[in-house]
């Protein structure tokens, strides 16, 4: 099983699922392998204002991906 790494500005390569997750031995929660996400501190924003406000950052990258149905949206 494949998965995409997530993260703005992290290297998206495909990662190997069994290696892109760590466990905790003591507590069971599994970890990204991948830097942590920085969030927004306005919780009050919503999902379409934050992909508006850092299209210009990643122009080239998808801003939506529905696995589900296996479409992309991208900002262009």
């Amino acid at each position: 099983m494949m998965m995409m790494g997530a993260g703005h500005g992290n290297d998206h390569a495909p990662l190997c699922f069994r290696s892109s997750l760590t466990q905790e031995p003591l507590d069971g929660i599994f970890r990204s392998l991948r830097p942590p996400l920085v969030l927004p501190r306005d919780h009050n924003l919503s999902i379409f204002s934050f992909l508006i406000k850092n299209y210009v950052s990643y122009p080239e990258k998808p801003a939506l991906i529905d696995a589900y149905f296996g479409e992309t949206l991208t900002y262009s």
